[in-house]
């Protein structure tokens, strides 16, 4: 199973988040927001842990790839 992140936890973040959460070959690990209230309330809901820091998030082990669902 792959562990996947997203950058981004509007709209698109979402659906990736729910797509990771019910597939069988992914597993959501984290999201990443320059918001730290819609990080922490998209994490929360997924229960995975929230970041505000890009740098931060991608230095975990358990990352294989990050979704970038930021707007234009």
């Amino acid at each position: 199973m792959r562990g996947f992140a997203i950058v981004g936890s509007g709209l698109w973040g979402s659906l990736h988040a729910r797509v990771y959460s019910e597939s069988e070959k992914a597993r959501l690990v984290a999201v990443c927001d320059i918001d730290e209230a819609r990080a922490r309330d998209l994490a929360s809901r997924f229960r995975v842990e929230s970041y505000t820091n890009l740098n931060q998030m991608l230095a975990r082990n358990d990352i294989d790839a990050v979704s970038i669902v930021t707007p234009d």
